[in-house]
């Protein structure tokens, strides 16, 4: 679950909630479906979570709407305690729920989701865990030329049991949080994030826009965990970013965004100054796909010495009605992967899949690899996987099977990194009674 990273969305729960994953539209919930031929006249379909799409897929209404999700599930897990050398077993039950509340006006966008969940173990309930995640974005077109623009997340949850490929699943809509300290032994990790900022139209080519970012994740020692886990109790980033974009051709944009990051380390007190430049590059493709790079070079100052870097972020997506995928790449630093941890190398691919009016699939991986740079030098390799396919019963009622598996591998030795591979196989129903309007 990542703090920056872990979200721009919920659990996105985890200090991730910040940013950084995009939820899987399987299909909407009135059940609508569309041909090969439909698809193709789908010019420009809207991005999930802006407009009229909610986060979750879901089509807004104007005015305010409410919506509900309960979740219940079972699943097999073969590495609870997750250690390779003493592999024990359970049965977990897990009740999750989500509410969210969105408003579209004329001029303004806002969107919340609280999705709280609880974890039940059958022969080991010390294990079991509550876990609660808040996300929110808010937007405004004051003028023509100026919009402004404020995001927010907030999360609790346990370490222990749960996979770092996370899985929200309401009504076959995903949304994948990919988290590395899930697997750490004995943690409570409590956190969020919040980002505001304005875009401001200079001409009908040129954009400005500049944000304000902070995040923060406090680890706590949870009962009696098996390894000295906490290093750091608490870790926060402030930050600003600005970026320049022209408009070559109303499909295909550059430009050049520069940030500025300062990490610290509270117990004991560190801290590092990090600044990008980038190049930024994007094209909107033929048949809806689109293709976004950035990449520049990275100044990392702490510990008395300047690292120097080269940063990207490339991605290829595609998203229709019923089916899509994307494929993402990159090389960053941010706070909360690890205790550590502020520098990272990741990849990623998730596709879904509609079979009908009914079968609903996806599939996902990850593959990332961390580094420490301050109190040790540690590098973890971590990679997971999931695959899942769910059945519409009814426009409420949607069945689904899930299969995820994770590994972790301390890549250099350290005292507080364990080797751990996981499976997991759940199944379970989603109940969404629909939405509520109003004005």
């Amino acid at each position: 679950m990542k703090p920056q990273d872990f979200m721009k969305w919920a659990l996105g729960a985890a200090l991730l909630l910040t940013t950084s994953t995009v939820p899987l539209t399987a299909q909407t919930e009135e059940g609508s479906s569309q041909t090969e031929g439909e698809e193709k006249k789908d010019k420009e379909p809207e991005e999930v979570g802006t407009g009229r799409t909610s986060a979750f897929g879901e089509a807004l209404a104007t005015f305010w709407s409410v919506r509900t999700a309960v979740q219940a599930s079972q699943a097999f897990d073969d590495n609870v305690f997750l250690t390779n050398q003493f592999r024990k077993s359970d049965t977990v039950t897990k009740i999750a729920g989500r509410i969210s509340a969105a408003y579209i006006g004329r001029h303004t966008r806002f969107e919340a989701s609280y999705m709280p969940e609880y974890n039940i173990y059958q022969r080991f309930p010390t294990l079991n865990n509550m876990g609660h995640t808040y996300a929110q974005t808010f937007s405004r077109q004051v003028t023509p030329r100026l919009e402004l623009h404020w995001n927010a997340n907030a999360y609790r949850m346990p370490s222990q049991g749960h996979l770092p490929f996370k899985v929200v699943n309401f009504g076959a809509i995903k949304l994948n949080v990919y988290n590395i300290a899930a697997l750490k032994d004995g943690l409570n990790i409590t956190g969020g994030g919040t980002t505001v900022g304005f875009a401001y139209r200079l001409t009908p080519r040129w954009k400005l826009s500049l944000d304000l970012e902070g995040a923060s994740t406090w680890f706590t020692e949870r009962g009696k965990p098996s390894l000295p886990v906490v290093t750091q109790e608490i870790i926060y980033s402030i930050g600003a970013k600005t970026h320049l974009s022209y408009a070559m051709t109303p499909r295909r944009f550059v430009g050049v965004r520069v940030t500025h990051t300062y990490f610290g380390f509270v117990g004991p007190s560190l801290h590092q100054n990090y600044q990008t430049i980038e190049a930024t590059f994007e094209q909107k493709l033929p048949r809806n796909f689109t293709l976004s790079a950035s990449a520049g070079p990275g100044f990392t100052e702490g510990g008395g010495r300047v690292q120097t870097s080269t940063y990207f972020d490339v991605s290829l997506a595609r998203n229709m009605a019923n089916w899509g995928f994307a494929i993402t790449g990159t090389r960053s630093s941010r706070v909360g992967f690890l205790q550590e941890s502020v520098s990272s190398y990741s990849g990623s691919f998730r596709a879904h899949r509609n079979l009908g009016r009914k079968w609903i699939t996806n599939v996902g991986g990850s593959y990332g690899r961390s580094e420490t740079s301050l109190i040790s030098s540690t590098q973890l390799e971590s990679a997971s996987g999931n695959a899942q396919i769910g059945y519409r019963l009814t426009r409420t009622l949607v069945p689904f099977l899930n299969y995820g598996y994770s590994h972790q591998k301390a890549l250099t030795p350290s005292p507080t990194v364990r080797n751990v591979n996981r499976n997991l196989v759940s199944i379970g129903i989603v109940y969404n009674p629909g939405s509520i309007l109003g004005r």
